[in-house]
């Protein structure tokens, strides 16, 4: 890669940012597709999250993904927020517009296209997420264009409550269906299991599995039901505890690896206005992996 003045800047912020992939998948790409772009990852701790997009907005930096733990905080550092990043409550694509920073979510949109790829169950479905940070918002945003009934499981009380105020009231004003969304605290473990039993499709979107720590899971294995489908859109490693688990009980499961590539190549072409070749994504993101050792 041969990087220069008119070279342009992409990257990623977030804490912490080593197990990211979308330095690899985009760079590869951009040469592939004769390119002259670069995206570079970015550790940015939230006490600095202001100075560092302040300083992106009047740089050469073209536009950025956005990771844990800055999906909702960044909004109010943001110009103007486009294709449902608004209702949703949460950001992971910016678009540096001469100095004017636009946002987007892309996670939802990625995740959905996934599982009905998959054939996953959406329809009329009972689904339980668990986690209240930026993916789980664009999950739940657009997965009630298919299921009217949505719990959300998460440690904090204070996370919980205003994910749900703002889910509901941002809904409310863009959905006309009547649903059904509603939260759990982790430490409820009878509720949990409750939901559990009945719950046709779980998605995990809290960092517990994720490397390093690979032997961390959101739920109780014998809470498991084997008609139940998992989603994790963890995707290093590949195969989480959650995963494995529940594989071991006979349930369909999938990772997120399919949802890092579709959102991506969202990103991709919202910035290089260029067709993103996701078959050749795919395939670096998992040659990546099958040379990656996790601990």
């Amino acid at each position: 890669m041969n990087i220069s003045g008119t070279t342009q800047v992409l990257g990623i912020i977030g804490h912490p940012i080593e197990h990211v992939l979308s330095p690899v998948m985009h760079n590869e790409l951009f040469q592939l597709q004769g390119l002259d772009w670069v995206y570079v990852p970015f550790n940015v701790q939230p006490a600095h999250l202001q100075q560092v997009i302040d300083g992106f907005r009047f740089s050469n930096i073209r536009g950025f993904n956005v990771t844990i733990p800055h999906k909702v905080s960044i909004i109010p550092l943001l110009d103007e927020l486009v294709a449902y990043a608004n209702q949703i409550g949460a950001v992971n694509t910016v678009k540096n517009d001469y100095g004017k920073l636009i946002g987007r979510n892309t996670d939802g949109e990625g995740a959905i296209q996934s599982l009905i790829e998959h054939d996953f169950p959406l329809n009329n479905s009972v689904i339980t997420i668990f986690g209240a940070g930026g993916a789980a918002r664009a999950l739940a945003y657009h997965i009630l264009d298919y299921s009217n009934d949505i719990c959300v499981v998460n440690r904090s009380k204070s996370h919980l409550s205003q994910f749900l105020s703002d889910i509901r009231k941002n809904i409310a004003a863009s959905k006309t269906d009547q649903y059904n969304i509603s939260g759990i605290l982790f430490e409820s473990k009878k509720e949990i299991k409750n939901r559990l039993a009945h719950t046709d499709l779980i998605i995990n979107t809290t960092p517990l599995g994720m490397t390093p720590h690979i032997d961390s899971c959101p739920i109780l294995s014998k809470w498991i039901q084997p008609k139940t489908a998992v989603f994790d859109v963890i995707y290093t490693p590949c195969e989480t505890k959650l995963l494995r688990d529940a594989q071991n009980k006979g349930c369909r499961v999938l990772n997120g690896l399919e949802m890092l590539v579709n959102q991506g190549a969202i990103a991709f072409e919202w910035w290089t206005n260029q067709k993103a070749d996701k078959k050749r994504m795919k395939e670096i993101v998992l040659k990546w992996l099958k040379n990656k050792k996790f601990r």
